[in-house]
Formats: C-alpha cells, structure tokens, sequence
C-alpha cells in the first residue's frame, strides 16, 4: 500500500478470491488479489473514490459489496457520496460508475437484506438516507430521509425471522 494512504476498512469479495481495502486519507480503494493457501495478498488495482474534479477535503469511512460480487460501494465524507464501483467478474478489478449524493459526513451505510436498499447514515446531519439499489447497474435512487438523533456513526441491518 502506499505509505499514509490510510486504510480504513477491508471487505473480501464472495468468490474468496479478492480483498478490498478503503482508503481514508488517500481517498481510493485498492484491490488485493488473495491466495488463501498462502494467505499472501498481491495489490492488482488502486482506484479513487472521488471525481477528478473535486477540489476539497474528503475521507473514506465505510466499504460494502453485494453479496452477488457485482457491486462495490464507500463513503466519502466531505464530498459526502457513496462512491459506486462495478466488479470484473474475472479478475475483481474495479470499474468507477460516479458517486451517489448523501446526507452530512455518511460514515457507515449498510446493503439491506434482500439486496434492493441502501441505508446510509449522516453523522453530519443526524439523518438516515434510504436508497433503492438498482441491482443491475448498481445505481442507488434516494427514497426517504429520516431524523435518527444526533450522530448517528454505525448502520446495520437485521434479518429478523
């Protein structure tokens, strides 16, 4: 990794066969692929989570993937979007496809059960934003904005029987 790039949070993708890591102070996330057998991880890929017109100071925070391996999403607080990558199925790298508005500083966000909602929270803003997940493309269309008391930091959903 490049020295104070930051790493924040990591998530593997569902084949086992990719490693993803999002970037806090460099802004990016970078793509590992992973040999289990010899737990050695190899950098293939660093890609920013912002557009190449931002001017400002933003941080990474949280990174999720669709159980389907299709879709990767991170939080940008301070340009205050969640970036949207598509996935290469063969290889994992990744494909930016642009940032989704959100509420003030969205330090988590969670993929509802059942892989149709987004749910983000803005620390910054004391809100949850609730986005439909369009799971074909990726793209996330804002639904409702909720008060949830003051800095909200961590989102999560739960399936319930």
């Amino acid at each position: 990794m490049q020295p104070g790039s930051g790493p924040r949070h990591l998530t593997f993708h569902p084949n086992g066969r990719h490693l993803y890591a999002i970037n806090e102070l460099a802004n990016t996330v970078t793509c590992f692929d992973y040999t289990a057998a010899s737990g050695m991880l190899t950098e293939r890929q660093t890609i920013s989570t912002l557009p190449t017109d931002f001017i400002g100071k933003s941080y990474t925070a949280d990174l999720k993937i669709t159980p389907d391996g299709k879709f990767l999403y991170g939080t940008n607080r301070g340009h205050d979007s969640l970036a949207v990558f598509s996935v290469n199925a063969e290889n994992g790298t990744l494909t930016a496809l642009g940032q989704t508005p959100t509420e003030k500083t969205p330090r988590s966000f969670c993929l509802v059960s059942g892989d149709q909602f987004v749910v983000s929270a803005g620390e910054g803003s004391h809100k949850l934003i609730v986005f439909r997940r369009d799971a074909q493309n990726g793209t996330l269309t804002p639904l409702k904005t909720y008060d949830c008391g003051k800095g909200p930091a961590w989102v999560m959903s739960l399936k319930l029987n």
